[in-house]
């Protein structure tokens, strides 16, 4: 038996249709499969993401907030350690002061010592000048009137010392210092001027 091409063409033609149609919707249905297959890896995919995203900003959150709070701490560390700096520092300057007081008062008391051992010496001197004629205490005379001149200029000596700060009490004192100097001086000139008796 002889087989027409004819006849199996359209034999096959009418079997490919079905077989095309049914290879057709097989595809389809693989192709959904498919569709959805990646419509679920990509919401699962997004979802990873999101999740991944909310910890990192959770992350992000916490350091800064742990970053904030290091700040402040270190804010105020550094506020307490300028107050104590401050109160040290005001109490050392209380007691500079309170030695440089005590520092004035020893120079000027010093001062007024000295000063009044000279006084004495004026004194005297001017007990022996009453006694003698006028003749021959006149040099004499003239040098206790300096000898008094100078008396002033310690007694400004003496109240600089109130005033002068730290870095001028060795200034004072030499000043001072210089001014008995130049008392004593004077009342010895004043005595060697005396006539011996």
């Amino acid at each position: 038996m002889r087989i027409r091409p004819l006849r199996i063409l359209i034999v096959l033609t009418g079997l490919g249709l079905p077989l095309s149609l049914a290879t057709g919707c097989e595809d389809t249905e693989k192709l959904k499969a498919l569709q959805q297959k990646a419509d679920d890896d990509l919401a699962r995919v997004k979802r990873e993401a999101g999740e991944k995203i909310s910890r990192l900003e959770g992350e992000m959150t916490a350091l800064k907030q742990q970053a904030e709070q290091a700040a402040s701490q270190a804010k105020a560390a550094a506020a307490q350690a300028i107050e104590e700096a401050r109160s040290d520092a005001d109490a050392h300057a209380k007691e500079a002061e309170k030695a440089v007081a005590r520092a004035r008062e020893a120079y000027k008391a010093e001062g007024r010592a000295k000063l009044a051992a000279l006084n004495a010496d004026a004194r005297e001197l001017k007990s022996k000048l009453s006694k003698l004629k006028s003749k021959t205490k006149s040099a004499s005379e003239k040098a206790l009137k300096e000898a008094e001149a100078l008396q002033k200029d310690i007694a400004k000596d003496l109240t600089a010392f109130d005033k002068a700060a730290l870095s001028e009490l060795a200034k004072a004192k030499a000043k001072l210092s210089a001014d008995l100097g130049k008392l004593k001086a004077k009342l010895s000139s004043a005595a060697a001027k005396l006539p011996k008796s």
